[in-house]
């Protein structure tokens, strides 16, 4: 889209709760967002090549870090209200004005002070990070750099009881709305995914999610892709075990479970396998043939 498109006084509808919120599949498959919370990450560089796809991502965030996973939750809300606009018949724009009460209570958080602030260090990063990447959105290209959100201010209005919080307006950027109008296909999100707290076990449960999705035949896929895809390959691969053996050992992870399989010590991560399989009753069948990724 271009500027043009911009349409300044366009509100986006609150989100009616009628469909849940949804996830681009590329934003799924890859580690386009640190993991960790804070500014504990100010870059991350991933290549990563399978049977099936390639793929390159390099993040570089400002004094404020890169924008983590729990910063993504934003954006996956607003994707959420664009596709609603869309499916209304409305025609979004990249401006983007919502309140914050409507977007805590989507994702099914009561907020406190603290929460808002939190609020506003994400859109600071979602500023602040550039990413490079080949995943182009229509024929826009990102390898030589681009951003989430363009700009953002926090409005006020006067009332009778003095001047109030009127909302946040963002500017989505160009590349990255054209991924939410366009280019990108998206699952839905599991209300729970909003409520873990750990980035390691978000990430899994979106590679779950995005790779097994509601089939009935398990997943498979070595580890040192998986923990490419899962955090760029930040980090020991002995702990991204540890994180796959606990979710095993907790019973899954909303509607999924996932667990390395037996192997000799010593063995490489590239022939260890990671197993994933959708868990919705205690009477599905899951057959024995494996797909592998």
């Amino acid at each position: 889209m271009s500027e043009s498109s911009i349409q300044p006084d366009f509100f986006l509808p609150v989100y009616n709760g009628q469909q849940s919120l949804r996830d681009s599949l590329d934003f799924m498959s890859l580690p386009f967002f640190a993991s960790e919370k804070g500014p504990a990450v100010f870059s991350m560089e991933t290549k990563i090549a399978t049977e099936r796809d390639t793929a390159y991502v390099r993040l570089k965030g400002n004094q404020d870090g890169v924008a983590t996973i729990f910063d993504k939750r934003l954006l996956v809300y607003i994707h959420t209200l664009i596709i609603q606009a869309i499916n209304d018949g409305l025609t979004p724009s990249r401006q983007v004005n919502f309140t914050p009460y409507d977007y805590f209570k989507a994702i099914g958080k009561s907020p406190g002070k603290q929460d808002y602030e939190r609020l506003k260090d994400s859109l600071r990063r979602l500023k602040g990070t550039t990413i490079e990447t080949d995943r182009t959105a229509g024929e826009i290209s990102a390898l030589s750099g681009v951003g989430w959100i363009d700009s953002y201010s926090f409005k006020r209005k006067v009332t009778a009881r003095g001047e109030m919080n009127g909302g946040i307006s963002l500017v989505l950027s160009e590349w990255l709305f054209e991924m939410m109008t366009a280019t990108s296909k998206t699952l839905s999100v599991h209300p729970g995914y909003f409520k873990l707290t750990s980035g390691v076990k978000m990430r899994i449960y979106e590679l779950c999610r995005r790779f097994v999705g509601h089939q009935t035949i398990p997943v498979r896929m070595n580890l040192e892709l998986f923990h490419q895809r899962l955090n760029g390959g930040r980090g020991r691969t002995l702990d991204i075990k540890y994180a796959i053996k606990a979710v095993h050992e907790e019973g899954g992870i909303l509607g999924y479970d996932i667990e390395v399989a037996p192997h000799r010590p010593r063995t490489p991560p590239s022939r260890i396998m990671v197993e994933m399989k959708a868990v919705k009753g205690p009477n599905r069948v899951v057959p024995r043939h494996l797909r592998q990724v």
